[in-house]
């Protein structure tokens, strides 16, 4: 676990009444998302689950789970008292279905009801958290076995995977898409003024790097002859890296290796 270190932000004061998230640099200049208590102290049930992520992903389940933190602390419930029918009420609340909500509201009036990937990153988190709490015994033993009931297996069958019974079902529509004719457009005399832009809307289309991903991208990261030195990609390729120090504060999702697309790697040279 990282070691304590002073927050970076204090939370406004009509959030002195809530758990709320909160940017901790530590000494090691890591830069984390954690969860503090309504006196301002860490909250360290949730730090269990929080530090197994990487600082981007950290950052949305923290905002998730306070949510749901935040839920408890107001309608004064308890861990170790909270069912598996609470979540969920809970689940509903969060995505603005109306059977089976009840209690105090706890979200802000202008808070929209989540979509189902947003309330599927709540019900990660949430249910993580509660089985983070089993070492503690903070937590009901029939909670704990109703989360873990359900299985399901991949597309081949080959491995079964545990499923989340609070997570809202997922559409099964494609990936959306631009239609050709947006892309075109967008490569039309005048729209695109100087090569770096060429660039960036190439990459992220045809590369399909993230925003995040190819705005921390730095000079060392462009490997763009063949057979670099690396050895880790015969063709010209981007290390995708998750820094916490970029000056522009831009964050990888996730670190990967992608290849560049053929129509941008000519013209890097």
């Amino acid at each position: 676990m990282p070691t304590f270190a002073t927050p970076t932000s204090t939370p406004p004061t009509a959030d002195l009444d809530r758990f709320t998230v909160r940017k901790v640099r530590h000494r090691d200049g890591q830069l984390s998302h954690w969860i503090f208590t309504p006196s301002g102290e860490v909250h360290r049930p949730s730090l269990a689950v929080l530090t197994r992520y990487g600082t981007s992903t950290q950052e949305t389940y923290a905002y998730s789970l306070v949510d749901h933190l935040n839920w408890l602390h107001v309608n004064n419930r308890a861990s170790d008292t909270v069912t598996f029918d609470d979540l969920r009420r809970y689940m509903n609340g969060v995505t603005g279905q109306v059977d089976g909500v009840y209690g105090l509201a706890w979200r802000r009036p202008d808070q929209k009801p989540l979509g189902p990937s947003a309330a599927g990153n709540v019900a990660t988190v949430v249910k993580a958290y509660y089985l983070a709490l089993r070492v503690t015994g903070e937590v009901r033993p029939d909670l704990i076995e109703a989360l873990t009931s359900g299985r399901s297996f991949t597309r081949r069958g080959r491995r079964p995977v545990e499923s989340n019974p609070l997570a809202p079902r997922k559409s099964s529509r494609r990936p959306r898409f631009l239609p050709d004719e947006i892309v075109e457009a967008l490569f039309e005399p005048g729209m695109l003024t100087s090569a770096r832009d060429v660039m960036i809307v190439t990459w992220l289309h045809d590369g399909g790097l993230r925003v995040g991903g190819l705005c921390g991208l730095r000079f060392c990261d462009l490997h763009l002859t063949r057979n670099h030195p690396c050895g880790q990609r015969a063709d010209p390729h981007v290390h995708v890296v998750g820094r916490d120090d970029n000056p522009n504060r831009a964050r990888a999702k996730s670190t990967s290796r992608r290849p560049l697309p053929a129509t941008a790697t000519p013209s890097m040279g």
